[in-house]
């Protein structure tokens, strides 16, 4: 779990299945924050204060990936088999804390410990492993971008596993954003109602 050297490039169709394993039927639908046309891919930048998906060349992904860390001296940080952090090399000495890359990174980690993303045993258990000491969890300095991680350690799409993931967090976002909306809302006395991820006002 996060490490910076290269990863196991065997195919996932020959990987070994472990009970935590499971992957999107055929059903799989492209999420909507997944805006890429052909020849470019749809990476998350993270940078201190915001982040959000951005479109990169799937040709030059790498420089594009300098443009946005702000240094064209970048290191790798795998934190799943399938999902590294593109981060500049000195960036832990001259960047603050990404306080915000941190916890995203954290929290991806703690749901492949839980079961709340598509992972191996092997690859659960070693994020048990890793949240037992969180002395050792990652910090992450500066504006980083999040990919996929390629045949060669090269920038990739995410992997179903990831979209879903995410699609879901985003969806867990929106709802929490709502429901602290409707509360203020009904604090202010105003007659409110949510449904369907919207907060719907009536007037009397």
């Amino acid at each position: 779990m996060p490490d910076d050297s290269e990863t196991d490039n065997t195919p996932a169709s020959e990987q070994p299945q472990g009970a935590a394993n499971w992957t999107s039927d055929g059903d799989h639908t492209r999420p909507e924050w997944m805006t890429s046309e052909r020849g470019a891919m749809t990476v998350m930048e993270i940078r201190l204060t915001s982040g959000e998906p951005v479109d990169i060349s799937e040709v030059d992904a790498e420089r594009e990936i300098a443009a946005r860390v702000g240094t064209a001296n970048l290191r790798r940080l795998v934190v799943l088999e399938h999902v590294q952090v593109w981060l500049g090399v000195d960036a832990a000495a001259t960047e603050p804390v990404n306080l915000g890359a941190t916890r995203f990174v954290h929290q991806l980690i703690e749901s492949v410990s839980t079961g709340d993303y598509a992972a191996g045993d092997a690859e659960r258990d070693s994020a048990r492993r890793l949240l037992a000491h969180p002395e050792n969890l990652p910090v992450i300095h500066g504006t980083c971008v999040v990919t996929g991680v390629g045949v060669e350690g090269e920038a990739a799409s995410f992997d179903t596993s990831f979209q879903d993931w995410f699609t879901r967090l985003i969806d867990l976002i929106q709802e929490n954003r709502a429901a602290e909306t409707v509360a203020r809302l009904r604090e202010a006395g105003l007659p409110v109602e949510w449904a369907g991820g919207k907060v719907y006002t009536f007037d009397y």
